[in-house]
């Protein structure tokens, strides 16, 4: 992080900041429980197991882990996947270690119709996965974290191949529309990559892919742009905290970031531009 020094600070720099920082997160996203904490140089955890599929990835330092007759050097950015009723037991490395940690129970594979591992799995992980892992835990120390983009990034985690394989080669499909007018009429609301999936008939993994394949941005990306859109929009006619909630933010501090995510600008700067010119291009 010192090379940003004497640099301009994008976006990104504050979740940087935090993901690498000291303080904990931990949330639970449709069942699914987010971890980002530090650990003590040489701590030792005892010998346990977990009740679902776990993802791991260290951000900083690392960890040794002993499971079975194996021994495991965890250092950072490396993924482990472990599935349910494994026991290992870990000793931090000396330097300490701020990890990730991805809690997904069984309920919340079924429910996507994915297949939950076998149990007695532990992998270490050496693909884009990692990539995915890195993209919750940005999420998580955004501050702006929409479940839309958690729950595509676990669905990467855990079900890549669906990711990969092209079905969008047919054309856009029809359905492709509809959850986009979902999004636009329900943005006020909070939505969830499931419940436009409930919505519109399609598996949330299938509808996650091609919507990025479409707009280059994940589903949650998106639905943060039209909320920012609509903000700005509102904001012509009512205080910018006022048209924040009214298009889907918390607060107007949440919306402040929202901005600032999509366009690296402050609110009131675009506002200005906007008003000034009478005019308003979406997002």
């Amino acid at each position: 992080m010192a090379k940003l020094a004497g640099r301009k600070r994008h976006h990104w720099y504050p979740a940087l900041k935090a993901m690498f920082g000291h303080d904990e997160l931990d949330i639970v996203c449709e069942g699914a429980r987010l971890l980002l904490r530090e650990y003590a140089a040489n701590e030792v955890k005892a010998p346990h197991i977990h009740t679902g599929l776990t993802f791991f990835v260290p951000l900083r330092g690392g960890m040794y882990e002993a499971c079975g007759r194996k021994n495991h050097e965890v250092s950072a950015f490396r993924l482990v996947m472990q599935s349910k009723e494994v026991e290992h037991r870990s000793t931090v490395f000396p330097i300490g270690m701020r990890a990730l940690f991805v809690d997904v129970p069984d309920a919340w594979l079924q429910d996507r119709q994915i297949e939950p591992l076998s149990c007695g799995r532990y992998d270490l992980v050496n693909d884009t996965r990692v990539l995915a892992a890195i993209r919750i835990a940005l999420e998580l120390a955004s501050g702006v974290a929409e479940a839309a983009n958690v729950e595509e990034s676990l669905l990467s985690l855990c079900a890549p191949e669906y990711l990969q394989n092209d079905l969008y080669a047919r054309g856009e499909p029809k359905w492709l529309k509809t959850a986009e007018e979902f999004i636009d009429a329900e943005h006020g609301q909070q939505i969830s990559l499931r419940k436009i999936s409930a919505e519109i008939g399609v598996h949330p993994v299938h509808l996650a892919r091609i919507f990025r394949k479409k707009h280059g941005r994940s589903i949650g990306g998106y639905i943060t742009g039209v909320r920012v859109a609509s903000a700005l929009r509102k904001s012509a006619d009512m205080p910018f905290g006022q048209a924040a909630v009214a298009s889907g933010f918390a607060d107007q501090s949440h919306f402040g970031r929202g901005v600032r995510k999509e366009l690296n600008r402050a609110p009131q700067d675009v506002a200005e531009v906007l008003w000034k010119r009478k005019t308003f291009q979406p997002l």
